[in-house]
């Protein structure tokens, strides 16, 4: 049974790659061949991967829900959790809302904080580009925030609600050219003109913030995982003679407090190297052994984020 379920969706996969080809600019890949052998699982997720990006930029939601049901049935988990980014994206954009957010609700229901974050954030095009709609993000964020006030063990909440804000902004605002395809020049260059509106507001307001505050905030004041999202937004602040003065000492301290891992210090230095050096990565092994030995980090690896 299991195989005759496979082989109805690899045929039903073969006529939608063919519509595809036919109709798209981006040719989308073949899917597997079945053979006496299971087929692989990991190959299928990546092929049908393939198929609903593809779709999704053509914005061929009908297709996608026939897709994303048929293959909600499989017995593989890997599998039949898969289509249901793009069944959500998908309906939602064909004006089942309801239908959009009861799939919503129900995946995320028992969702703490972290992964609630996470699914904002996520590099899955349907779900940036059903989180790039204002009334579809907000209530998630709202929840995420919620649970963090409530679940968290942390003495600054209103500081680490402010932290959990600027990461998904960051995130968010990063990753919707992708959600277009990127040959569409009139697409590309107005995600790109609001996206350099969003970074300065948001590097405005993360410099403000730790203007006010004065410190890099610690696993007590905020709670593990949103500590760790700091350097991720700190990476992205590109005011250059800022990062030279302002958020080196202010990092710098962090280390000295042992608010801040030194790693995560040593990352920003490099970070702002590359962003005023242009030999920068020609030079970058000679510049990781020389902070290796300068900051006694033996294992050190260049992580920008």
């Amino acid at each position: 049974m299991k195989k005759l379920f496979a082989l109805s969706t690899i045929i039903f996969l073969s006529i939608l790659l063919t519509s595809i080809k036919t109709n798209a600019q981006t040719e989308a890949p073949k899917p597997p061949t079945l053979l006496n052998k299971e087929v692989d699982v990991k190959q299928q997720i990546k092929t049908y991967i393939q198929v609903f990006d593809s779709l999704l930029l053509e914005e061929r939601y009908r297709n996608i829900i026939e897709l994303g049901e048929l293959l909600i049935l499989d017995r593989e988990h890997e599998i039949n959790i898969l289509p249901v980014p793009y069944l959500i994206c998908a309906y939602y954009f064909i004006g089942n809302e309801d239908q959009s957010k009861k799939l919503l609700n129900k995946t995320i229901s028992t969702f703490d904080y972290t992964i609630l974050v996470d699914m904002l954030t996520a590099p899955n095009i349907a779900l940036i580009k059903y989180f790039e709609v204002p009334q579809n993000r907000d209530p998630l964020i709202t929840k995420a925030i919620n649970d963090y006030k409530k679940n968290e063990k942390a003495t600054d909440k209103e500081a680490g609600e402010q932290i959990i804000r600027f990461l998904i902004q960051d995130q968010m605002s990063r990753k919707v050219k992708y959600a277009y395809k990127k040959d569409d020049s009139m697409a590309q260059a107005k995600v790109h003109e609001k996206f350099a509106l969003q970074d300065s507001i948001q590097n405005a307001n993360v410099y403000a913030f730790y203007k006010k505050h004065g410190k890099y905030f610690n696993n007590k004041e905020v709670g593990e995982t949103v500590s760790w999202y700091q350097p991720i937004i700190l990476s992205h602040y590109d005011n250059v003679e800022l990062r030279q003065t302002f958020f080196k000492d202010l990092l710098e301290k962090a280390v000295k407090e042992g608010r801040m891992e030194k790693t995560s210090y040593v990352n920003f230095i490099l970070r702002t190297e590359s962003f005023t050096n242009p030999d920068f990565f020609k030079n970058l092994e000679k510049r990781m052994e020389e902070v290796r030995r300068e900051y006694d980090l033996p294992d050190y690896l260049w992580n920008p984020f």
